[in-house]
């Protein structure tokens, strides 16, 4: 049994370095951060509020970087947060900083004071509009998501953190916002390519592999 039980943390061992090294190969690959880019997790990051997420920069410039995570969703709707508000959409959390904010990202162009992410893609814009357009019929709920908080870095920090290999860059798409799937980090990661179809396929507990 002990000869066993040392043949299987050898296993996971040999696993858990072998993703290491394909992670750190495809990093040494991978695209600079921009705004309307995605920020996808390393495997086993230990910080819960990134336990792999796939997070969306939508800025990112010399003063730090803002970005939402796509794919944790909360137990909240968006119309138990405003009573004017007739639509049931899930709230996403965002990230940990500022989690009594409602942010939302959309396709609607016509939105006042929206601020483009990438094409398809807007961030923000009049609320007071938005609820109006949403409980009017004038704007598919689908073509909204909301959440509470986002994520912050500081001047310097991401890359920091990009340099612990932390994160992959990766171009992202409004299909990938907008389908709101629960499996978004392994899609990414293999609508990527072999490589990093490799990692999407990683246990999250290598001990039950």
């Amino acid at each position: 049994m002990q000869n066993k039980a040392v043949r299987r943390n050898a296993a996971i061992i040999l696993l858990k370095s072998t993703q290491y090294f394909i992670w750190i190969y495809l990093i040494s690959q991978m695209l600079d951060p921009a705004k309307g880019r995605l920020l996808i997790s390393e495997p086993f990051l230990p910080d819960p509020n990134f336990f792999r997420s796939v997070v969306l920069l939508t800025e990112h410039n010399q003063d730090g970087s803002v970005g939402l995570v796509l794919n944790q969703e909360t137990e909240m709707r968006v119309n138990e947060l405003f009573d004017d508000v007739l639509c049931r959409n899930i709230v996403y959390s965002g990230g940990p900083v500022g989690k009594n904010s409602l942010l939302f990202l959309h396709s609607n162009e016509s939105l006042l004071h929206a601020e483009p992410v990438l094409p398809g893609l807007y961030w923000g814009g009049d609320f007071e509009m938005l609820k109006f357009q949403l409980n009017e019929g004038l704007m598919n709920a689908n073509d909204v998501v909301f959440f509470a908080g986002y994520s912050g870095w500081g001047p310097g920090q991401l890359q920091g953190e990009l340099e612990q290999k932390s994160w992959i860059v990766a171009p992202a798409r409004a299909d990938y916002i907008f389908a709101q799937s629960k499996d978004l980090w392994k899609k990414v990661l293999t609508d990527m390519g072999t490589g990093y179809r490799h990692l999407g396929n990683a246990p999250e507990d290598v001990q039950m592999n």
